[in-house]
């Protein structure tokens, strides 16, 4: 019975072949009609039970539609589970009514972009070959749920080479998709927190001999990504020549002592050849059963400016201790090391000490007091001290005079400006009984005769005569004078000290300085800077003087923030005897305690050639709100002078009277404005 079966199965197969011959060929819908008889009598075919089975229990989903009609001719198990669709659903439905559409399912690629198949459009067209093979798409169901699959199509064609069927295989690859995904998000995360660190990751594994390393690290050595390899080698042919030796032995030491961690410091070379210092640190993860190093993970920290910075610092401390010990020694090159030390203590402390009444907080005047020490302690003459008028040449005359244990010995003090050639000469050097007209019965000893063991300070030395400059010169070259109208050379000692304020160079081309007596007189030169070059000390002189003259008249006057800031930003052309003065003068003359609007009155009445306070510049230092305060100082202050009432200012300023006051009150103007209205 079955033979006879499988007969009448040939047999119907042969009349179905045969009928398919005699349809006309170029008919579509004939052709298309043909291509589905033909396949389902394939799927049928002689052993249609295991062609079914084998179909159905494929892992992956099988779908075959007609490439012109589109009807869906099968649609196995796996296929019905992935797209969402029983085989009764799908079976006999047009493809093209199903697909992207709410009743079916669809594809879409990343971009959330429909997938079309490969065109199908063109299947119908032309006899080409169109396949397409392991597309990743996102499906969605018709019920909403998405899940990744991995495509492949491909025609199914007759004997003729002609299109009549297309097969789809899809695969379920959502589980492995969205694990990948988070891989992949893990790794971004990862390499943004590589990348975004400072330290460079290196990975090692010892007996492999290979390791990773992370865009960090190659990028601090100017590197592309994976320039070189990770291996042991690579390492060290990166490393300074000068610490090679020591870093490969430090690694050494974690494999053979069995440590748990690394450390190192060494250099590595980068691309374009100069050297990156590296902080290298690590920790053992991996050992064998042996207890062995087998792999290491660390990372690489670029140190090269914080080693600048410290090679920066020892270069100062070598040089701060270099000078330390050259004043050590050139206070006494006799003493031992610990006395050198002592005696630099002493001097620091004296410095303090004696200088309680010399402010000095800029770096400028703290250096020109340890010069001042030093000829001091070694008792050395012609010292010349120079500056401008009011920066306190007299009083560093005193200072070096009393620092150098001359507190019980003479300092005897002229000005050469101030007397006559006949009188200078008498007085410096003394005179015989007789010696000129009105001169004293017995005689008199000269300055000289007076200062002996002690200091001769000779201020305005620029004005001195000439003809006494000859005679200071040759005092000065044999330690000896001799008075006037005698006959018998006087022996002196005593340190000598002069102080000018006028361009010594300029009088010597003008023939008005010996050329010879200044280079007598210039053995040790002390140039005073300006008040206005050394700004640090301007506060501390206020309030110095503040503290003094208070202490004097009894009275507690105090300076405002702003008062300071005022005075800060003056330039001082008289130095500190004028700001020396003008303290006292406020601090006397003011109703008030609080002294800011007597201060701005009188800087502004002061007499200058640059007219009052120092205007804004390009070159000043303060901020911008600071500039427009003293502008509006100085504006205000002219329009007061000349406008005599607030009502004129305003309509000179082109401002309203009511922010005249307010401007007026704000910055302590008020007593300028009734002086003016007086």
């Amino acid at each position: 019975m079955g033979v006879s079966l499988r007969e009448n199965h040939i047999d119907t197969n042969m009349v179905l072949k045969q009928k398919v011959k005699s349809l006309v060929a170029d008919n579509k819908v004939l052709r298309d009609e043909l291509g589905k008889l033909k396949l389902r009598l394939e799927i049928s075919g002689s052993k249609p039970a295991l062609a079914k089975l084998t179909l159905e229990q494929l892992p992956i989903g099988v779908l075959i539609w007609g490439s012109v009609s589109g009807e869906i001719l099968k649609a196995n198990l796996e296929m019905e589970k992935i797209i969402g669709l029983s085989a009764e659903q799908l079976v006999g439905q047009n493809y093209f009514n199903l697909y992207g559409s709410d009743k079916g399912w669809a594809c879409y690629q990343d971009d959330n972009h429909l997938w079309l198949l490969n065109d199908l459009p063109s299947f119908r067209s032309s006899a080409q070959v169109k396949i397409s093979r392991n597309v990743e798409l996102l499906l969605r169901r018709r019920d909403g749920t998405e899940l990744w699959v991995l495509v492949s199509t491909s025609p199914i064609k007759d004997e003729h080479g002609r299109i009549y069927a297309i097969c789809s295989i899809m695969q379920n690859i959502d589980k492995h998709k969205r694990a990948e995904d988070k891989v992949r998000k893990n790794e971004e995360r990862l390499n943004y927190a590589l990348n975004a660190s400072d330290e460079g990751l290196w990975d090692f594994d010892y007996f492999k001999d290979e390791g990773y390393l992370s865009p960090r690290y190659f990028k601090m050595l100017g590197y592309r990504d994976n320039a070189f390899s990770g291996t042991q080698a690579s390492w060290v042919q990166l490393l300074h020549p000068d610490d090679r030796k020591k870093a490969v032995q430090s690694f050494r030491d974690v494999v053979e002592k069995r440590k748990d961690s690394y450390r190192s410091t060494y250099r590595l070379r980068t691309k374009s050849g100069d050297y990156r210092w590296i902080l290298s640190r690590a920790v053992v993860v991996n050992r064998d059963e042996n207890n062995k190093f087998v792999r290491v993970v660390g990372t690489h920290l670029d140190i090269t400016e914080m080693r600048k910075m410290e090679e920066a610092l020892l270069e100062a401390n070598r040089k701060l201790e270099a000078q330390v010990r050259n004043k050590t020694e050139a206070l006494n090159e006799s003493l031992s090391l610990s006395k050198r030390m002592r005696a630099e203590l002493t001097e620091l402390n004296l410095l303090k000490t004696k200088g309680r009444n010399f402010v000095a907080h800029s770096p400028e005047m703290e250096q020109l007091l340890l010069t001042a020490i030093k000829l001091s302690r070694r008792n050395v003459s012609n010292i010349l001290i120079t500056g401008d008028s009011g920066t306190g040449k007299s009083r560093i005359a005193k200072f070096i005079h009393e620092i150098s244990g001359g507190s019980n010995r003479p300092f005897v003090q002229i000005n050469c400006a101030a007397l006559p050639e006949s009188l200078l000469e008498a007085e410096l050097f003394g005179y015989e009984k007789g010696a000129f007209t009105g001169a004293k019965d017995e005689g008199k000893a000269g300055l000289f005769e007076l200062a002996q063991g002690g200091t001769m300070f000779l201020d305005e030395i620029g004005e001195m005569p000439v003809t006494v400059q000859a005679k200071l010169l040759k005092c000065l070259d044999e330690k000896e004078i001799m008075h006037l109208g005698g006959v018998r050379p006087i022996r002196i000692e005593c340190m000598v000290v002069a102080a000018t304020n006028a361009v010594l160079h300029d009088l010597i081309e003008k023939k008005r300085f010996r050329r010879d007596l200044f280079f007598r007189l210039n053995t040790f030169p002390i140039k005073l800077p300006s008040l206005k070059e050394r700004p640090e000390d301007i506060l501390p002189l206020i309030n110095h003087f503040l503290t003094r003259y208070n202490k004097q008249y009894g009275l507690n006057r105090k300076i405002s923030s702003k008062g300071y800031k005022i005075l800060q930003h003056y330039d001082f052309p008289g130095n500190v005897r004028e700001l020396r003065n003008l303290v006292n003068k406020v601090v006397v003359l003011s109703e008030d305690d609080l002294l800011d609007e007597m201060i701005v009155h009188e800087l502004q009445t002061a007499p200058r050639p640059d007219n009052n306070m120092q205007g804004v510049t390009d070159e000043s230092e303060y901020d911008f709100e600071e500039q427009v305060a003293l502008f509006e100082i100085r504006l205000l202050s002219d329009a007061i002078k000349k406008h005599k009432s607030t009502r004129m200012v305003a309509s000179a300023l082109n401002m309203s009277q009511s922010a005249v006051m307010r401007r007026v009150k704000k910055h302590g103007l008020s007593r300028l404005l009734e002086q003016q209205k007086k």
